[in-house]
């Protein structure tokens, strides 16, 4: 199985993302689950819509984050078909999307971009 990269910034993304209880969030780049992770460490009570479209980081993320198997949903689809498969999972409210952009192809941290949707209402 591949190994994946420590997650960058962390901190300042869980920060940023105001975890809040009963949240439902999607991360949209998943990756090995490190944020993810750090999100359910943070607050044990929310849901998470987890995409990559990478099959082995969804094998190694599965694993890493089984402890939480009844609080996420994993898609092994890129993010931008969300609005196709959103309905599927069975949940009425979303809190934030956000996904991590890194601009090296191999799992760089040279430039790393944080994005956040804050939902105003229930899609």
């Amino acid at each position: 199985m591949k190994s994946f990269h420590i997650p960058v910034l962390k901190a300042q993304s869980i920060e940023l993302l105001q975890i809040k209880k009963d949240g439902v969030y999607v991360d949209a780049t998943l990756g090995g689950g490190g944020h993810t992770e750090a999100m359910f460490e943070h607050e044990k009570d929310i849901r998470v819509v987890a995409f990559d479209h990478d099959k082995d980081a969804i094998d190694f993320a599965l694993k890493r984050l089984s402890k939480y198997s009844d609080r996420i949903i994993f898609v092994n689809k890129n993010f931008l078909i969300f609005h196709l498969r959103w309905h599927l999972t069975g949940l009425q409210k979303l809190t934030e999307f956000f996904l991590i952009l890194v601009s090296h192809p191999i799992r760089s941290t040279s430039n790393v971009v944080l994005v956040i949707l804050r939902m105003m209402s229930s899609i």
